[in-house]
């Protein structure tokens, strides 16, 4: 079941109908940014979009990103927004084009060639019980062993999307446009990943 899905057509309102709306700062919406409709634009320093927690112990991250591949730059950070917490989930890129999974304790690892610069990526995270996966553009990547998500992902903290915001200190701001970000409960199989990615492309071929 999708949890939230933030589709970035001029708000950070949630698609899902579950109501995690999330709260903007300095977030530029326009089909430029987009890569269906509309999608946000953040600027590297004070963007950042908060929604409400949502707990899960595995599930689909699921998210379109283009990164100039010059810094690095957050995508989503849970249990975030107490400032001295040991208990926060970090997804980041990092400007070789890979991705970075961090929690100070559970996870410290990074995904090779995950993205490329200036060009739309479909970045796709799954956590079972006991690894995570990480997929671009609907072709797997590699897994790494770890329950992160059951250990860490349980709290009442916000989500951020697009920085790391610790009471009112902002670290690692994105410096990109994303697009149809989805957080959902249940773990993808290859073949719905490989169609939420064809779905999206197909939609701009025709545009």
């Amino acid at each position: 079941m999708i949890k939230g899905y933030w589709r970035f057509n001029g708000n950070s309102n949630d698609a899902s109908g579950n109501n995690n709306n999330g709260t903007d700062t300095d977030i530029a919406y326009s089909q430029a940014n987009g890569r269906l409709n509309q999608g946000a634009r953040f600027n590297g320093s004070t963007s950042v979009i908060q929604t409400p927690f949502i707990s899960m112990t595995s599930g689909t991250i699921s998210l379109w990103s283009k990164n100039p591949k010059n810094k690095n730059s957050e995508l989503i950070v849970f249990n975030q927004n107490t400032l001295n917490s040991n208990n926060y989930l970090q997804i980041m890129l990092l400007p070789d084009g890979r991705l970075f999974i961090y929690h100070p304790t559970l996870i410290d690892t990074t995904f090779n060639g995950v993205f490329d610069a200036n060009k739309w990526t479909h970045i796709l995270i799954t956590q079972t019980g006991s690894s995570i996966s990480v997929y671009r553009d609907a072709k797997f990547i590699s897994s790494y062993s770890t329950s992160v998500w059951a250990s860490s992902v349980t709290s009442a903290n916000q989500i951020c999307i697009g920085a790391l915001k610790r009471s009112t200190q902002i670290y690692d701001q994105n410096n990109d446009s994303m697009d149809e970000v989805i957080i959902d409960n249940t773990v993808w199989t290859p073949a719905k990943i490989k169609n939420e990615y064809s779905q999206v492309k197909g939609h701009m071929a025709i545009l």
